[in-house]
Order: C-alpha cells, then sequence, then structure tokens
C-alpha cells in the first residue's frame, strides 16, 4: 500500500508539472514555465528534497515535455546548463 501511495504521489507531481507547461498556448508562457520548473527543482535539490527534485526533473525529461523543440531553444542559456545539471544528478550514466 504505501509503495502504491508513493507511485501515485509521484505520477501525481510529474503530470501537474508536465500539465502545467503543456496547457499553455503561447511559447512565450511555456518557456518561463520551463525556467520555473527547474528554479523550482533546482531549490528542491538544494533542500535535499531529493523527491520533488526528481519528481520535477523527470517530469521536463519526459516524451510530451522534450519534443517541444521551440521552447527549449527559448530557454536562456543559464537555464539549459542548469537542467543539463539536474538531469545528470538524477540519471548520473546519461
Amino acid at each position: 500500500p504505501i509503495l502504491r501511495q508513493l507511485v501515485h504521489h509521484f505520477n501525481m507531481i510529474t503530470q501537474v508539472v508536465t500539465s502545467s507547461i503543456l496547457s499553455r498556448t503561447t511559447l512565450s508562457t511555456r518557456i518561463m514555465l520551463v525556467e520555473m520548473w527547474i528554479i523550482v527543482a533546482d531549490h528542491a535539490f538544494k533542500m535535499n528534497n531529493y523527491s520533488l527534485g526528481l519528481q520535477i526533473t523527470s517530469a521536463l525529461g519526459s516524451t510530451s515535455i522534450s519534443r517541444l523543440k521551440s521552447t527549449f531553444a527559448g530557454l536562456q542559456p543559464k537555464y539549459m546548463k542548469l537542467l543539463a545539471e539536474l538531469s545528470s544528478m538524477v540519471n548520473p550514466l546519461d
């Protein structure tokens, strides 16, 4: 039961991040939201909240988000670098 709750919570947070980005119709709003979620994930890791950091970083790396090429092309370089650092913490083999 507790494992199911953990998985459900993980999926719920990931879905919140994903839907918050995908529900926006303008590119500038999507870019702003992706940058915001990158900042939130970074703060979560700095506060040792690895679960939340992993959930957000996983959502940003999901297929439905990672296919938004123009959104990621519009990110400021510092956010692209931070996302790469977060992703390497989550999946060090990549």
